[in-house]
């Protein structure tokens, strides 16, 4: 998205203010480390560039939003942190800060980024995530177990019925604690979550899915039968990608996909160490150890008791 004009023109009069141009050029080049601002403004290497032209520059080389969010968080860096040991106090941070959240967004203070605010937009990438950029995350897969079974059992209307509310407690689950749904497929979905304590985030979400299932399943649900479900949960680096066939094809989606379809039973969380290690011991309690050959893995499971 387009930075509106009113925004950048005061983060121009911050940059102007609150810096020289080699400290406007330093802060730059921590985000794109190659950038030249002598050559982009068609100055020789031995011409001063005067700070308001400098800092014009700079504003509309970064005015889409993507790079723009990154610009005022080294900005708000510069100030609380300082750079090469000293501290920048930059004039009319907070008017910049208050003009992004009237967009829509929030400051997510664990992460130090900007994020779309969840009560005003929801779109898979935080609306920040970049096509091709890593980033370390933490997924959930969902898998609807015996699926073909049940669709061919049962009429499609039940079933699509049946599924729809399955979503609907995935989905609130998932998105009440901050996290996204990145796939939905007929038998299942995968789900991440990126802020605070991604972890406890995705570990909670999936023992609400399982809780409010059993309710759905013995109480709402018009199937004779009950509808079983394997969870599974992973983190670490993922390449995000829009797509979500080339979502499929990233190392950690394709490793949560085995881990959940090769080693999670029926009714089950199975989480990896990684996940495990971060839980709070009132959680961890509830999880058993597995092993599979060199592997270690944690099993939460539901029984599904006749009422």
């Amino acid at each position: 998205m387009k930075i509106p004009y009113s925004i950048l023109s005061i983060t121009e009069k911050a940059l102007t203010k609150s810096m020289d141009v080699h400290t406007m050029e330093r802060i730059v080049k921590n985000i794109i480390p190659n950038y030249n601002l002598h050559k982009i403004m068609g100055f020789s290497e031995s011409m001063p560039i005067p700070n308001k032209d400098a800092a014009a520059q700079i504003v509309r080389d970064f005015s889409e939003s993507k790079l723009f969010f990154k610009l005022v968080h080294a900005l708000m860096e510069a100030q609380e942190y300082g750079i090469m040991g000293r501290r920048y106090p930059i004039a009319h941070i907070h008017e910049i800060i208050a003009e992004i959240i009237n967009l829509g967004f929030i400051y997510d203070k664990n992460n130090r980024i900007f994020i779309e605010n969840s009560k005003t937009r929801k779109t898979p990438n935080w609306g920040v995530l970049e096509e091709d950029e890593e980033y370390i995350v933490t997924l959930l897969r969902m898998d609807i177990a015996a699926n073909t079974q049940l669709v061919r059992k049962y009429e499609s209307s039940l079933i699509t019925q049946t599924y729809q509310n399955l979503r609907t407690i995935v989905t609130a689950a998932v998105e009440q604690r901050s996290g996204r749904i990145w796939n939905w497929e007929g038998d299942g979905c995968i789900a991440a979550f990126i802020l605070g304590n991604r972890n406890m985030s995705a570990v909670c979400a999936a023992i609400e899915i399982f809780h409010e299932l059993f309710l759905f399943n013995y109480i709402e649900s018009q199937l004779p039968e009950p509808v079983n479900i394997r969870v599974a949960i992973d983190t670490g680096y993922c390449t995000y990608k829009h797509s979500p066939e080339e979502l499929k094809k990233t190392e950690l989606v394709a490793k949560i996909l085995e881990l959940e379809s090769r080693h999670t039973p029926l009714n089950s969380i199975t989480i990896t160490n990684s996940i495990y290690a971060s839980l709070h011991a009132e959680i961890s309690n509830k999880f058993t150890t597995t092993r599979t050959g060199n592997a270690v893995y944690y099993i939460y499971t539901i029984q599904w008791d006749s009422p």
